[in-house]
């Protein structure tokens, strides 16, 4: 896939897989943090409900305050009845507002609380009528009998209050409670993003080291050191390598296609080349056969040449002692004609030899004159072609046939002189 893309879109690879490492980090970040908020705004709000809680405490203690203050004084319950009212209205909002913001966690608790406080109310209630009723007629120096009565309803509602006290104690706890284990809950939710953040951004980092490593080394160094070191061995004129790379879609493609080029070009020059160089080698060792044959020819030539004249030299030698013995034979035949006179039984015998003597000469004198036209004609055409030497070794063979023929003739003539020179003599 690697050698499919162009370096830029690599490069922008590895750039792309950082920002998403980035992208994860930052989304985990604000997830985070959103999740912190919300754990922030629940540790608020528990807090609200804890602040809530205790000011119901006080708002309880304000109403026991009240109370005693009414036991003790009923004279100023125009004062005390009012502040008495108001804080249980704020005890019992208070209670409702835990129970809001604690979303029905502790609904059951307070509405127990709330039942409780509701007699606790109706007691003191009570007591601040009786305290109102006696606030015109008592002084703070006597203790009239409905002001003992309104000691007891006031004890009656003390007694009401410290069962409500605990419970809202515990309610108090069980709030500061759920407090910190949000406080916790949000503590250990910080803790694990951040964690979470160091691996990721770790994790990130590596991947993003690693895929940036991997896409550098396969997708560019080691193609980059592949196609170079195929050049070096173009430029070391090894031209049987195989390019690496041709098939990729990237630069290195490129280059590869480039490189596939100059080593087909370089195999056809060195093609080219050793062509001419055979070419130039057989031209040399044609030139060389060229002058060996004309060396040999001229050789040949020459022999033939000289044998050639060697056998007409010969040839005319024997013709000359030829016509040297025809002269004789001639001489003969006369004095064989002369005999013939003198012995008439032989003339007819003589006759006949003189006829076959004078046909043997002009045999003879038609053979030395077509071996002169051979002779002269085989010495003009020598010197031109093969073909003419090998006719002139067949007009020699011809020659030697004649000179055979001529022999054979000089020796018949002989007989026959010696044969016409016999009945002579006799």
């Amino acid at each position: 896939m690697l050698h499919h893309m162009r370096i830029h879109l690599k490069i922008g690879m590895i750039i792309a897989i950082l920002g998403l490492i980035s992208l994860i980090i930052g989304s985990i970040g604000v997830l985070g943090l959103k999740s912190l908020s919300n754990e922030t705004i629940a540790v608020n709000k528990a807090g609200n409900t804890i602040r809530t809680g205790s000011r119901a405490n006080q708002s309880l203690l304000a109403i026991n305050e009240a109370l005693y203050h009414l036991a003790a004084a009923p004279f100023d319950a125009k004062e005390t009845s009012p502040q008495l009212s108001q804080s249980m209205d704020q005890f019992q909002s208070r209670l409702s507002q835990i129970e809001t913001d604690t979303d029905g966690k502790y609904t059951d608790r307070i509405k127990e609380i709330q039942q409780d406080f509701g007699h606790f109310r109706q007691t003191a209630e009570t007591s601040a009528t009786m305290a109102s009723d006696l606030s015109a007629t008592t002084t703070p120096d006597s203790l009239t009998p409905d002001q003992i009565k309104l000691l007891a309803s006031v004890k009656e509602a003390t007694a009401l209050q410290k069962k409500i006290k605990p419970k809202i104690t515990a309610l108090g706890d069980s709030l500061v409670a759920d407090n910190e284990a949000i406080i916790t809950q949000a503590t250990q939710m910080a803790e694990d993003l951040t964690l979470w953040m160091v691996l990721i951004a770790v994790g990130g980092l590596v991947v993003g080291i690693v895929g940036g490593w991997v896409i550098a080394r396969v997708g560019m160094v080691k193609p980059m050191a592949r196609i170079v070191q195929d050049l070096e061995q173009l430029a070391n004129a090894n031209l049987d390598i195989e390019i690496y790379g041709t098939d990729h879609r990237d630069e290195i493609g490129l280059i590869a296609k480039a490189a596939q080029t100059l080593r087909d070009n370089a195999r056809q020059a060195e093609i080219f080349r050793a062509e001419q160089a055979h070419d130039q080698e057989q031209r040399l060792k044609r030139n060389t056969m060229i002058v060996n044959l004309t060396d040999q020819f001229d050789s040949q030539a020459s022999q033939t040449i000289d044998t050639v004249a060697n056998a007409a030299i010969q040839l005319h030698k024997s013709a000359s002692d030829l016509s040297g013995s025809a002269e004789q034979s001639s001489q003969q035949a006369t004095m064989v004609a002369k005999a013939a006179t003198q012995a008439s039984s032989n003339v007819q015998t003589v006759a006949s030899a003189a006829e076959e003597l004078t046909a043997s000469i002009s045999e003879i004198s038609n053979q030395v004159t077509q071996s002169t036209e051979v002779l002269r004609e085989a010495v003009s055409q020598a010197a031109h072609t093969s073909d003419i030497v090998r006719t002139m070794q067949q007009s020699s063979q011809q020659i030697g046939e004649v000179v055979t023929m001529i022999a054979g003739i000089a020796e018949q003539t002989n007989l026959l002189a010696l044969n016409g020179g016999c009945p002579a003599r006799c």
